[in-house]
């Protein structure tokens, strides 16, 4: 693409864009990801939106989609900008939580695993043209080999800001691959960010563990058929059930029931599975199956079944208690 002269930015990190300039929109991103480069941020935003505002009216169409509560973007690359206000020139900048920046983080990793962390991951932004060999911003690279983004920031009111990620093997107390995703805002320096962000993956990684609390089409309990104790069936996850515990830390719980027709809708989920820790915040949830994955409904638990319906059909005297015992789990 063709840098424009809206697009040339000396304020804070740049990569010494000037108008008229031919580069690459891989290169751009590079600037923009790995130095935090606001001239590569600016020309991106145009090049995609057309402008500065209308790419900043699509980030927040875009944080509003996926879930980004309390984000409102000004602007491509954060700065703060001066715009009118009933008449007055007021100073404004980019607003977002740590919530929401962790889950931009999550969306980025879940839907550009490889795209984002193989140009976050790279230790120096070269561009031989400019003249420019610079390290990654991201000071945690370093120091925590496993370490292979995100993203720095920094406004005089936001303070220094990090978004960072680390991919957890399995061993060492960890059942299966994990990824750990922080956000540190707001600190007073480069080296208060580093050291806080450091210990907090550093404490995680020794206190916490990913434990596999049910594999795949294992049983997670049961449930009566048809309201009949001595006809039961195991309930299964289509899913693997992973938490991510602490060592000292206790679980509970919660199996909620559905009525369904298992003969007629055979696809819909007997339970629901609720993880829930000592505040009843939820860390996991699955949907459960009166039959596991991988195999059909066998034509003895169809026989019981249908049974058992017709000794409910004549237990229950109205048509309106039928409908919610036949065939039901």
């Amino acid at each position: 693409m063709t840098i424009a002269q809206s697009d040339v930015n000396r304020e804070g990190t740049n990569i010494l864009l000037n108008a008229g300039d031919k580069i690459s929109v891989y290169q751009l991103m590079h600037g923009m990801m790995i130095v935090s480069a606001n001239d590569a941020a600016l020309a991106l935003g145009r090049y995609i939106g057309g402008s500065d505002s209308n790419f900043a009216l699509m980030m927040n169409k875009k944080a509003k989609e996926i879930g980004m509560k309390q984000t409102y973007f000004f602007n491509p690359n954060g700065l703060p900008v001066n715009t009118n206000y009933n008449g007055k020139m007021v100073t404004v900048e980019n607003t977002t939580t740590a919530s929401d920046c962790l889950t931009l983080s999550k969306w980025l990793l879940k839907n550009y695993p490889v795209q984002l962390t193989e140009i976050t991951n790279k230790d120096r932004y070269v561009n031989v043209a400019k003249g420019i060999n610079e390290p990654n911003t991201n000071p945690l690279l370093p120091i925590l080999p496993s370490v292979d983004g995100l993203k720095t920031g920094f406004t005089p009111r936001a303070g220094y800001c990090l978004a960072y990620t680390m991919p957890i093997e399995n061993g060492n107390g960890n059942d299966v691959k994990n990824r750990l995703v922080g956000i540190s805002l707001g600190t007073g320096s480069k080296e208060s960010r580093k050291m806080i962000s450091f210990e907090t993956l550093k404490f995680i990684e020794k206190h916490y563990k990913t434990k596999m609390l049910y594999p795949i089409d294992s049983s997670v309990g049961q449930t009566k058929i048809n309201g009949l104790g001595f006809l039961r069936s195991g309930l299964y996850s289509d899913k693997n059930i992973v938490v991510m515990k602490r060592n000292t830390e206790n679980f509970k719980q919660e199996i909620k029931y559905n009525k369904i027709n298992v003969l007629k809708n055979p696809n819909m989920p007997a339970a629901e599975l609720l993880v829930k820790d000592s505040t009843n915040n939820i860390i996991a949830k699955a949907d459960l199956y009166p039959y596991q994955n991988d195999s059909k409904m066998s034509f003895g638990k169809r026989f019981l079944i249908g049974a058992s319906t017709l000794i409910t059909y004549f237990m229950n005297n109205s048509v309106e208690n039928q409908k919610y015992t036949i065939y039901t789990l």
